[in-house]
């Protein structure tokens, strides 16, 4: 699992750099940063693995080993939070060694709060 998270890792922080340098070429600022999971916060993301894991029909065993990464981006001058694209490493039900992935973007709704939407984000689209 920590080699796959050092894949998704390294990759994020290219496109993080990607994206920087495409807004920085519009004369916007924006902030990208890869955030990955800390002990404290593994749970942070729990709603939304279990949401992926249904709209897949599988069950996400989050009480075993499971690791988050996410890509933060935010547009400065807008002052808003920052929209999120997170990849989950999780167990699959109870089943000895299987694990999978599940990506999902949230970001801010209108006004304050803290309120954020999440939606699915599958293969192909």
């Amino acid at each position: 699992m920590e080699h796959l998270l050092a894949v998704a890792h390294d990759r994020l922080k290219e496109v993080a750099g990607e994206r920087e340098r495409a807004f920085r070429n519009k004369d916007v600022q924006l902030e990208a940063r890869v955030q990955p999971d800390e002990p404290d916060k593994q749970d942070w993301w729990a709603w939304q693995i279990i949401e992926a894991a249904k709209k897949q029909a599988y069950y996400a065993e989050l009480n075993r080993s499971h690791r988050w990464i996410s890509l933060s981006l935010r547009i400065l001058e807008f002052q808003v939070g920052a929209t999120q694209f997170v990849i989950s490493l999780h167990a699959v039900s109870r089943a000895a060694d299987l694990y999978a992935t599940a990506a999902f973007l949230t970001w801010p709704l209108g006004g304050s709060g803290g309120r954020a939407f999440s939606g699915l984000v599958r293969s192909g689209d």
